[in-house]
């Protein structure tokens, strides 16, 4: 009776457990929802010999379903986040997460934007809840300190994980409480994907120093010393002394920025209203060049009256911090623009050389693409693709006059603009273009991202029949014709490029 009882328990556990192994994958991404079929798999496998099993069929759902071009950088590495986690209640030790894991961080680390979006995940907003999730396990006290990377073998002439091979993970064999340890430590694993914290690190000052100029006025900092913080438990301060001084120079900016516009004005009234004018609506952000990386430099012309509050905010500087003298920086910062269009207001926060075009128009409402370029100090070239955002946003229409038009009364063929791409002799004049029906279109926003990442460049007919034959949810039911008009759009918009008939993701 004893071993028909045993003999029973062991097919109840392997009926349960075979039916849970097929749900794994459902299982992962519903976590932590799901934790009772996790504890039952656990319990299963505890009693049973579905480890082969189970790492087989996992990381054939895993490939099947996670790991091709269509899916999203974030979306794998949310479902990786959460593979971790739920893992770590099957097996405490390990060796199942080494096994299945190990093709994610294989197809990641060949994903050019692995880093930046993990990254991102780490510092975005508030709001985020999957930023949370990761913020929240930054001050993991258990891989607090936790020295980050993977061990790495070669084989074969290639490079796998160093342990266990898969088919012979068990977690019955049992795990040292330092292992255990590790096996949940989820922002361990996504650094060690790389093998190696430095690109993390450079990555995440690049990507700081992104949010810090992108404050604008703002220089409240809280979000991000309190992430600094937990780095530098993780990390050690010495390797985040940068980054440091990074948030230093905000903090001194913000004080800065107030004694600046607390000089009074020393000249005569006469000599004050001719040279000085008025600073209230600039905020500056000092740099200490040597710490941050590397800055773009995109020169062009500010507007006149730019200028002029730039050279007044500069003097009263150096009245301050004599000799020190501001060298700006025109292309970086944000501009937060006011419009009233009719009975309407419209609020929009662009770079300076947005506002800069949009500020051009104030005096003429149409503008010659040669003659504004040249007024601007830039390329004719790069005016069309930085002006493709206000033609998208409606605030702007490109066209061609006609050689043989009349001087008074120019006729205009209106161009289609959902490419991107403007003719030579075109000017730019405010009129909202024609709407483009792209609509239901940006669902599927991430699954072309995604493909564009793995494969670098694809023509509209290849993005087209993958959509179809990778997204079923939603189910990918568009025409030819409406994914060029959202590719153009996605080019308009300034995420991708079209060269050759090939698109491509912007960097």
């Amino acid at each position: 009776l004893q071993a028909w009882r045993a003999r029973l328990g062991y097919y109840v556990y392997e009926t349960v457990g075979s039916l849970r192994i097929g749900d794994m994958f459902d299982i992962v991404v519903d976590y932590p929802d799901s934790l009772p079929a996790i504890e039952d798999t656990r319990d299963c496998l505890q009693n049973t010999n579905l480890h082969r099993k189970f790492i087989t069929l996992f990381r054939k759902a895993l490939m099947d379903r996670l790991l091709h071009p269509g899916a999203a950088t974030a979306d794998i590495i949310q479902q990786y986040v959460s593979a971790i986690k739920a893992l770590s209640h099957v097996d405490p030790g390990g060796a199942i997460l080494s096994a299945v894991g190990s093709p994610i961080a294989a197809y990641l680390r060949g994903r050019r934007d692995t880093i930046r979006c993990i990254v991102t995940m780490l510092t975005a907003d508030e709001e985020d809840a999957a930023a949370q999730s990761l913020f929240a396990e930054l001050g993991n006290a258990e891989g607090a300190g936790a020295e980050v990377g993977m061990r790495w073998v070669e084989a074969g002439g290639r490079l796998k994980p160093a342990g266990l091979h898969p088919l012979d993970a068990d977690p019955a064999r049992g795990a040292s409480a330092a292992a255990a340890a590790a096996a949940g430590d989820v922002i361990s694993k996504l650094v060690g994907i790389y093998g190696s914290k430095e690109l993390f690190i450079n990555e995440y000052r690049s990507m700081l120093a992104d949010r810090l100029l992108a404050k604008g006025g703002d220089y409240e900092c809280d979000r991000e010393l309190r992430t600094l913080e937990l780095l530098k438990v993780r990390f050690g301060e010495g390797n985040l002394h940068n980054a440091e001084v990074m948030l230093k120079d905000l903090a001194d900016s913000k004080r800065i920025n107030a004694n600046v516009k607390s000089v009074p004005n020393t000249a005569t009234p006469l000599r004050r209203r001719r040279q000085l004018v008025n600073i209230d609506g600039l905020s500056a952000t000092i740099v200490s060049q040597l710490f941050w990386p590397t800055l773009p430099q995109d020169e062009f012309n500010l507007p006149p009256e730019v200028q002029a509050m730039l050279a007044t905010y500069g003097a009263k500087y150096r009245s301050l911090k004599a000799p020190r003298k501001l060298q700006w920086k025109p292309n970086l910062g944000t501009v937060q623009l006011e419009l009233a269009i009719g009975d309407q207001s419209l609020e929009f926060n662009v770079s300076p050389f947005h506002a800069s075009v949009l500020m051009h128009f104030h005096t003429r409402p149409e503008w010659p693409a040669a003659e504004l370029a040249e007024q601007m100090g830039v390329a004719p070239d790069a005016l069309r693709r930085k002006i493709i955002y206000w033609i998208n946003q409606g605030k702007a229409r490109l066209g061609i006059r006609h050689a043989k038009a009349p001087v008074a009364s120019p006729p205009l063929q209106e161009v289609p603009t959902v490419q991107g791409v403007s003719p030579c002799a075109s000017d730019l004049f405010l009129r909202p273009p024609p709407p483009t029906h792209t609509g239901g279109m940006t669902a599927y926003e991430p699954f072309i991202m995604g493909m564009l990442t793995n494969f670098d460049a694809l023509p509209l007919d290849r993005v087209h029949n993958m959509l179809k034959m990778f997204v079923s949810d939603p189910p990918y039911d568009k025409t030819l014709e409406q994914l060029g008009a959202y590719m153009g759009r996605l080019v308009a918009d300034e995420k991708l490029s079209l060269d050759g008939g090939t698109y491509r993701k912007r960097t």
